[in-house]
């Protein structure tokens, strides 16, 4: 086949490629407006499953009432909340409801709530770990939400759990109330589940849209919410208020109903906002589609006016390239300047040239860094070792090596994955090399183990030194990531020793800091 029918094949598989890739990225798109629809159908089960959530919180706090303190309108009450819990159920398909297993205990639950064979403290815990089931299920379908309203959706799943533990808070007053004495684990509880529910309110005010805040907000201004607030200071306080369970319930009830609207307001946004997705994205496939096909068709039509031209143009590059393979001269250039793609081939092939040699010139740079620290590999620190023993053995004085190891760095990677490891691993050396000499050699011996080499430094100082730099590495936070420490081991040089002996040491020192708790210096 000749090489001018072959760039006409070349011609025709690039266009066969392009459709091919015009194809594949309308399979995309649907792919992703499946998902899309998919995460709409999400929304609407998760506003039935916040439903269902809004009528248990209730629930659970007339059950806790009726339980301290039952009366026949509490009994009757608590019936009426058992259909409108039912009701909302039935809103949800078997599928949802298999997600939440704890449902399946409800009716015996509330058998004994009726009986009275319960105590509130049981009651309400059942409850609760019924509504935090659901509320771990609706964190999974948010999570999965193809949308790119992501602090939107963490906003609105801190507004659940905020909500829920104003529900508690509705049932552990009710409690109070109902028995109309209040003691210091009634405090406690109330603390706790006020703190949680400020903690979440916070959060839901950092990542929610501001047309939400606005809606939140109105509703906290309320004069009945301020007065609610006011009631559940006073209680903090550990003193008592002139307000009757039934009145607790009604108004506290309000203020959830209130947060509700907020909840189903959120929804109706992010339906909005993954609709207009859609939109968007059904007009970037449209014109990215036409440019897709104009290029294809200019493109098979300029390949036959090309192909002389680009015939020349490969002569003079194949004898350049056949001249700088033999010669291995990556100095040399290709000497082709014309205003088309074979100018632009060319000058991108010399600028590669100019990176090649580069790379060359770098090889040994490269050769003895470590590629995610940037700090010395093994291979450079042992260099630096044997030239820096050479000197002591000559001139005298002391040496020591630091070997420290991160601990339960295998827990980091397991837990928030590599990509965290590496920043670990990066902060860590970061950290290290800001602190000690310019004299001293770190560098990175192998996975999470580090090592030291402080000439001019004897027992001592190294050892205050890695205690320096342990205590550094507990006081630096890492992003999203617990406490990270380390465990130290320090050997001082001896007469004879080796790299490996002095190591070895160090490295024993190292296994007596873990034994011994980790985060620790210990000394051959």
């Amino acid at each position: 086949m000749t090489i001018r029918a072959r760039m006409l094949l070349i011609g025709l598989l690039i266009t066969a490629c392009l459709f091919y890739i015009l194809a594949a990225y309308f399979v995309a798109l649907n792919q992703e407006k499946s998902r899309k629809i998919a995460s709409m159908t999400d929304i609407k089960v998760i506003e039935s499953l916040s439903d269902l959530v809004h009528e248990l919180q209730k629930e659970r706090g007339i059950s806790v009432g009726c339980l301290a303190c039952c009366s026949i309108s509490s009994a009757a009450l608590l019936n009426a909340q058992h259909t409108a819990t039912n009701h909302a159920r039935t809103q949800l398909a078997d599928g949802v409801l298999n997600h939440a297993q704890g449902l399946e205990d409800l009716p015996e639950i509330r058998k004994q709530v009726l009986r009275n064979q319960l105590t509130a403290v049981h009651a309400f815990n059942h409850y609760t770990l019924i509504i935090v089931e659901i509320l771990d299920y609706i964190n999974v379908l948010t999570d999965h939400l193809n949308t790119d309203l992501k602090n939107d959706v963490r906003a609105y799943t801190h507004l659940l759990y905020a909500k829920e533990y104003l529900g508690q808070i509705r049932a552990s007053l009710n409690e109070v109330f109902s028995l109309g004495k209040l003691n210091i684990n009634h405090i406690a509880t109330v603390s706790r589940e006020f703190s949680f529910h400020q903690h979440h309110t916070q959060l839901f005010f950092r990542d929610a849209t501001p047309k939400i805040v606005n809606i939140f907000h109105t509703i906290q201004a309320q004069t009945e919410v301020q007065n609610i607030l006011r009631i559940i200071e006073l209680i903090l306080t550990g003193s008592h208020t002139m307000i009757t369970a039934e009145e607790w319930f009604t108004v506290a009830t309000d203020w959830i109903n209130q947060l509700q609207t907020v909840e189903r307001a959120y929804t109706a946004y992010l339906h909005e906002g993954m609709t207009r997705e859609m939109a968007l994205a059904q007009k970037k496939f449209i014109f990215n589609a036409a440019i897709v096909i104009s290029i294809a068709l200019l493109l098979t039509l300029l390949i036959g006016s090309a192909i002389s031209r680009i015939l020349h143009a490969l002569n003079i590059l194949l004898k350049s390239i056949e001249y700088t393979i033999k010669t291995k001269d990556f100095s040399n250039r290709i000497k082709l300047f014309t205003p088309d793609e074979i100018g632009v081939i060319s000058d991108n092939f010399n600028k590669l040239l100019i990176i090649v040699e580069s790379l060359i010139k770098e090889k040994d740079k490269l050769a003895c860094t470590d590629v995610l620290t940037g700090i010395y590999n093994r291979y450079k620190f042992t260099e630096w070792f044997d030239i820096i023993l050479q000197r002591q053995q000559r001139y005298g004085g002391k040496l020591a090596l630091i070997v420290f190891d991160i601990d339960y760095f295998k827990q980091v990677n397991d837990q928030f994955g590599h990509i965290a490891g590496d920043q670990v691993l990066k902060g860590v050396a970061q950290r290290v090399q800001s602190c000690v000499r310019t004299t001293d050699i770190f560098a990175r011996w192998g996975g999470e183990e580090f090592v030291i080499l402080v000439p001019e430094g004897g027992h001592q100082a190294a050892v205050d030194l890695a205690e320096r730099l342990r205590s550094a590495m507990e006081s630096h936070c890492f992003n999203n990531l617990p406490k990270i420490t380390a465990s130290f081991g320090v050997s001082e040089y001896r007469i004879n020793d080796t790299l490996e002996t002095l190591f070895a040491r160090a490295d024993e020192a190292v296994y007596h800091a873990k034994h011994e708790g980790r985060n620790r210096v210990c000394a051959a």
